[in-house]
């Protein structure tokens, strides 16, 4: 190896580290750098270091790096699939009542979600190595035992670092009652009321370097499986520990259904595994689906559980376009306008719904294609089960909510998914090396 090329591998694994390191606590330096300035542009500094760096190395990956594995050429067709229904939906929008800020700022919002698993998997595939997994296993436990740390502390802990004046002014968090420190026990985001039922007053919810649970929660999921692929017990049992105390619907459903594959794991073969997660999935996606039906006998249904965040779903299936409504006319990021009148909720509460209302049919094929790709790759040997099982429920979530779009706690399955399909055989000596495909 020469000069110039060890130069080259060196940056890399510098720019790796640092969008790794900011993958896990961009949330939690915008609110220290908010804090010492009480300005909102230092306080986006850090996640959009972490943006540019993973769009500018993705190009850059794209243009020197992705031909050489024929594999993934696939995903390149899917990808400009979706650039040229998102340069259809342009056209559709009316420029006269937009203003030119307002034109950015929604359609830069929606393009980032858009795009935002094509460039997760294309800036893992083009750079991370397997001899990368150590650093990332401290990392997540980093985060677990800070999270564990902050559920113990007292409400000052959190006051003192003038969390409620960031998701008052910064991060526009949900409205609460009351003042100072009973202001901060009103936020959804730091106590749940769902446990009121059961034991007489609200919990305490765990929210990390996140410091917002829905995310966090995210992250534990994947980070039990992390655990369990790798064989980590203390990951496992930290980040179960601690998605239990994010009181996330999600978790609790996603550990519900991972069970039955823990306790069946050493006796039943592959297939059987295999057969259990599509059944999983047949049976989360025909619910999705069969709801529609439901509400259109009984539209009030939207107003409970999973089914409040697909009734943009539902209304788009009512109003259908092939080609989509364009970016910025519908779903849950639209131009001010463009709210009320018979289009109001169509589009909204989830990823699915706010693609396919604005880009239609092109949009859905081409991320659900990219999708399909991952699953048809990830199974390939009897301990990459907990991996498969894994993206079937993000593309659930994915159908069901708008996070899922989002940095912060989806990064990692995306990170497995490139693990388990660059190092199919996670035990050889070439994987350990980063020999394969690296």
């Amino acid at each position: 190896m020469n000069i110039s090329q060890l130069n080259k591998v060196n940056y890399q694994e510098v720019m790796l580290k640092v969008v790794l390191f900011l993958f896990f606590f961009t949330p939690f330096l915008s609110l220290l750098m908010y804090s010492a300035t009480d300005m909102k542009l230092v306080a986006a500094l850090p996640a959009l270091l972490r943006d540019m760096l993973v769009f500018s190395f993705v190009i850059f990956g794209v243009i020197y790096k992705f031909f050489l594995d024929k594999k993934v050429n696939i995903t390149i067709l899917f990808f400009f699939l979706l650039l040229t229904s998102i340069s259809i939906s342009i056209l559709a929008i009316e420029f006269d009542t937009v203003t030119f800020d307002e034109f950015v700022r929604v359609v830069a919002n929606n393009i980032r979600r858009f795009i935002f698993p094509f460039l997760v998997f294309y800036f893992f595939l083009f750079y991370f190595k397997f001899k990368n997994i150590d650093l990332l296993a401290k990392f997540i436990t980093a985060f677990w035992i800070f999270g564990i740390f902050e559920w113990l502390m007292p409400l000052a802990f959190w006051e003192k670092m003038g969390l409620l004046e960031y998701w008052n002014e910064y991060a526009n968090s949900v409205s609460s009652t009351g003042n100072t420190h009973d202001q901060l026990q009103g936020y959804p985001r730091l106590f749940t009321f769902d446990t009121y039922y059961l034991i007489g007053q609200k919990s305490r919810r765990l929210i990390s370097f996140y410091i917002e649970p829905t995310t966090t929660a995210a992250l534990a999921q994947a980070s039990v499986i992390f655990g369990l692929l790798f064989k980590r017990k203390a990951i496992v049992w930290l980040a179960t520990i601690a998605g239990f105390l994010t009181y996330s619907k999600g978790f609790i459903i996603f550990f519900i259904l991972l069970t039955p594959i823990l306790i069946l794991y050493k006796y039943a073969s592959l297939r059987l595994l295999k057969f259990y997660c599509n059944t999983i999935a047949f049976l989360l996606f025909g619910m999705l689906f069969a709801g529609f039906f439901i509400f259109l006998a009984f539209p009030q249904i939207v107003q409970f559980g999973l089914f409040a965040h697909l009734e943009g779903l539902y209304e788009f299936f009512i109003h259908f376009n092939i080609l989509g409504y364009g970016i910025g006319n519908v779903g849950s990021f639209r131009f001010d306008s463009m709210w009320g009148g018979v289009f109001h909720r169509v589009g909204v509460e989830s990823s699915l719904a706010n693609l396919i209302s604005q880009l239609g049919l092109m949009g859905f094929i081409s991320i659900y294609g990219l999708f399909v790709f991952f699953l048809n790759r990830v199974i390939t040997k009897k301990e990459s089960v907990y991996v498969y099982f894994g993206v079937i429920l993000y593309v659930f979530v994915y159908s069901t909510s708008n996070s899922s779009t989002g940095y912060s706690g989806n990064f990692l399955i995306y990170l497995l998914v490139v693990i388990v399909y660059k190092y199919s055989s996670l035990g050889s000596s070439d994987s350990k090396k980063g020999a394969v495909n690296g």
